[in-house]
């Protein structure tokens, strides 16, 4: 008992650990299985209150607690050069109070300037970024802009940068643009989707010297008044042969025949 008086011990802490002795030396018992209805009922603390109590006492050591999942004891530990005793209550004067609370009052004040100084700073940095900072160039900003599909910048400017380095370069790439908006505008291509950006400038030399493919229908036609018109020449050669005049007609189609290719 003379340990208890040497330790400092909350109130409601204090409550719970008296009854805790009461309901285990003064029944002569070594430990207890107390509820917590018990322990309000005694206190006069509502059931939180003891929680708080019960967790205080034991986390001095005044107290050990065996659970089994059905039924809490309570024990009084006698071995007191275990208990983990408060750290002594300091009383200030009523002077050091006021300077201690001022001194407070400043730090909070500055603190809160601060603060309020790296918002306006962080704010006018995002308001006004450092053109030097930008993430893409001058120049694929200019080419970006023709290119008509928001999709893929980030990627395209990866590839951009890997294959666009002379005056020369970026010339084709222009030029391949161009022939990529020719293809789309032909009337079979109306439907076409843009390609992602990223896609396009992945594959971008592949329209330097793009030539639209003529269809296999278009060949045959071709190709069959080829053989017309080399069959017209051949007729009207031997009429002329015979003695009539297809002078100009030859001509004409011997034109028509080397515009053919042949």
């Amino acid at each position: 008992m003379e340990a208890l008086t040497r330790t400092r011990i909350p109130g409601e802490a204090r409550q719970c650990l008296d009854f805790i002795i009461i309901k285990t030396y003064g029944f002569h018992k070594k430990e207890d299985a107390i509820s917590l209805s018990q322990f309000s009922l005694s206190t006069g603390l509502n059931k939180p209150a003891v929680c708080r109590a019960i967790t205080k006492l034991i986390a001095l050591n005044l107290v050990i607690k065996k659970d089994n999942g059905y039924i809490t004891k309570y024990r009084f530990n006698k071995d007191f050069d275990t208990w983990k005793p408060l750290s002594k209550k300091i009383t200030l004067s009523k002077k050091i109070i006021c300077i201690i609370e001022k001194d407070n009052l400043y730090y909070r004040k500055r603190d809160l300037q601060k603060k309020l100084l790296q918002k306006k700073l962080l704010q006018k940095k995002k308001s006004s970024p450092n053109p030097r900072t930008s993430t893409y160039s001058d120049i694929f900003e200019k080419i970006w802009k023709r290119y008509k599909s928001p999709v893929g910048k980030k990627a395209a400017y990866a590839s951009f940068k890997a294959s666009v380095h002379t005056e020369q370069d970026y010339a084709d790439i222009n030029k391949a643009l161009d022939n990529y908006y020719a293809h789309l505008a032909l009337e079979v291509n109306k439907y076409k989707p843009l390609q992602n950006g990223s896609t396009w400038f992945n594959n971008w030399r592949d329209w330097v010297d793009w030539v639209e493919p003529v269809s296999a229908q278009v060949e045959q036609d071709k190709a069959a008044r080829r053989k017309q018109v080399i069959a017209g020449i051949r007729n009207l050669e031997g009429q002329q042969a015979q003695g009539a005049d297809y002078g100009a007609e030859i001509a004409k189609l011997k034109a028509e025949l080397s515009a053919m290719g042949d």
